[in-house]
């Protein structure tokens, strides 16, 4: 068994680099496209130009769920899009406020750590505030 050189080490640490980098840059190419959202409103052959934000969040994970409320001040509840990914929590709202001619758009995205269950979430908006309860998905663990 041969001693490896410095430059044997430089090259598998430069490969683990290049893997590490096209795995990190495909998996933003899967999250764009999942939380990929486009918005225009034709209005007498004008494209409406909006500003986005990220409105304030918070976040509280408990062992069974996950609760956010996301800040949504000057929006209606019929101005309010929420997807849920496998991986991500898009809030999408736009508001009724005007700045320097545009639109505002409040957009948060939220990137989920645990499975949750689509089927037994829920969203409520109540004073500018949205808050979302994820419920976790349960998996059996087998004793042996």
């Amino acid at each position: 068994m041969s001693r490896r050189t410095i430059f044997d080490i430089i090259d598998e640490l430069e490969k683990q680099s290049e893997r590490l980098t096209e795995e990190i840059l495909e998996d933003m190419r899967k999250t764009l496209e999942e939380i990929r959202t486009f918005h225009t409103s034709a209005i007498y052959g004008y494209e409406e130009i909006c500003a986005v934000q990220e409105p304030a969040s918070q976040i509280k994970e408990t062992e069974s769920e996950i609760k956010i409320v996301v800040d949504l001040p000057f929006v209606k509840p019929e101005n309010i899009s929420i997807r849920l990914t496998q991986s991500y929590l898009l809030v999408e709202a736009k508001t009724d406020k005007w700045i320097r001619g545009k639109c505002i758009i409040l957009r948060k995205v939220i990137r989920l750590n645990t499975p949750v269950d689509k089927k037994q979430s829920s969203a409520r908006f109540w004073n500018g505030k949205l808050s979302i309860t994820l419920k976790k998905k349960s998996t059996p663990i087998k004793v042996d």
